[in-house]
């Protein structure tokens, strides 16, 4: 499943869902949009949470599923539950991860993960790159190839990381690496951590405002709480609770996933855009960093 496949099937609404399998993550990048550290919270009602993963592999909607969190091979047993019962509903797999686990050979249920998903989103940064050496990154690129499962390898672009990167994948892959894997450039995001050192993007004009992208892959938290959407501040408890519901059985989840597509003010900007509110009296001669900023501003 390259990239082209998971943009598209994440523009079709409720045809893929994110699962947020964990906050912890031993890696501490002083970017993390989502505020992960080793001992943030992770999977305490493994009966709720194996009933959330029974009635999402029953969706027949639902065509793909990303694995994220934190860092997924934190939480072994919820990340081996959640890939053997999606693999088996027929559901296409994207797990993304820092690769943290690269240098550890001793455990090799990484392996049989691996050889399970369709995608592996392997992120690198200079962030990264201060907790995870250049040894364990190439090892988590070996392990990733020896399972033949196609990687994506998704990072914030400097020159020196870009360098690293098409020097690790030579490595591993040869002069043929695009045969196998591919390079996903992201912007850095305002969220969590990077609050303290990065600027959010400059304000702008209703009209100058891009439709929503992100709302069409809502997110399933391991704790019951499902987003409307991908933002990691919404994620993380932040911002209108309209963009957010907390269910208790699985059986729940499809009522929930339905009711937060349907929100109007949502909709309306991923369908048409901001333009549409132009003439909105609460949003006029309003400035807004993004369209998170102007859904923000209707619901709250």
């Amino acid at each position: 499943m390259r990239l082209s496949d998971i943009d598209y099937f994440r523009s079709q609404k409720l045809s893929s869902v994110l699962l947020f399998l964990t906050d912890r993550c031993p890696v501490k990048c002083r970017h993390c949009s989502v505020n992960s550290e080793p001992q943030s919270p992770t999977i305490k009602d493994f009966g709720l949470f194996e009933d959330i993963i029974n009635s999402l592999s029953l969706i027949d909607s639902v065509q793909a599923v990303g694995i994220s969190g934190g860092e997924p091979f934190i939480e072994k047993r919820g990340l081996e539950l959640s890939v053997s019962k999606l693999r088996n509903a027929e559901k296409r797999i994207a797990l993304y991860t820092s690769g943290y686990w690269g240098g550890n050979n001793q455990n090799t249920w990484i392996d049989t993960v691996l050889k399970q998903v369709n995608t592996v989103v392997l992120s690198t940064d200079a962030f990264h790159r201060a907790s995870i050496s250049e040894i364990a990154f190439t090892k988590a690129l070996q392990r990733i190839a020896n399972a033949d499962t196609w990687l994506i390898i998704q990072t914030i672009l400097s020159e020196q990381t870009i360098d690293f990167v098409y020097k690790s994948l030579k490595e591993v892959f040869g002069d043929s690496w695009k045969e196998k894997a591919e390079i996903n450039e992201i912007p850095l995001l305002s969220h969590g951590k990077a609050e303290k050192y990065f600027p959010l993007p400059q304000m702008k004009p209703l009209a100058a405002i891009s439709k929503c992208t992100r709302s069409n892959s809502p997110v399933v938290r391991y704790d019951g709480i499902v987003t409307a959407c991908t933002n990691e501040s919404i994620i993380m408890g932040k911002g209108p609770n309209a963009l957010r519901k907390q269910i208790t059985q699985g059986t729940q989840l499809l009522d929930a996933l339905i009711s937060l597509s349907e929100n109007p003010i949502v909709n309306t900007l991923s369908k048409v855009g901001p333009i549409a509110l132009i003439n909105d009296i609460d949003l006029d001669d309003k400035m807004f960093c993004n369209v998170c900023d102007v859904c923000w501003q209707k619901l709250i």
